[in-house]
């Protein structure tokens, strides 16, 4: 119990969140911390991807630390054929750029229940 569940009941537009505080196993209701929930009632579920985020940061950094390396080497290599171009620039703007809106567009995943996902709740206890 104390598990995050984001539903949407009977095809509203709203997201209802909740923390599970209690499985009614025998009339087939789930009892949030503020209200009950028939099982049936639930017509979908949406959680949260953690990948998208993790890759979208490490995008980020990856150009950020393209941008440094190329900024001190134009520094200290003391060649003056050698610059900090726009290509630099361009790296950096586009891995930060999709680094940063690859969550916005990954983010979360909306399972619908009907025919062939169905929520059914077990009782697993000994």
């Amino acid at each position: 119990m104390g598990t995050l569940l984001t539903y949407q009941v009977n095809d509203d537009d709203i997201w209802s969140e909740g923390y599970i505080r209690d499985l009614r196993i025998d009339q087939n209701i789930i009892e949030f911390d503020d209200r009950f929930v028939k099982l049936d009632n639930i017509t979908a579920l949406r959680y949260e991807r953690n990948w998208p985020r993790q890759i979208g940061t490490q995008l980020a950094l990856f150009g950020l630390a393209w941008s440094g390396y190329a900024l001190i080497g134009t520094l200290t290599d003391g060649n003056p054929d050698t610059n900090y171009q726009w290509s630099d620039a361009a790296v950096t703007g586009a891995a930060a750029g999709i680094g940063f809106s690859l969550p916005l567009f990954i983010g979360d995943r909306t399972v619908k229940l009907g025919k062939r996902k169905r929520l059914r709740m077990l009782d697993l206890r000994f």
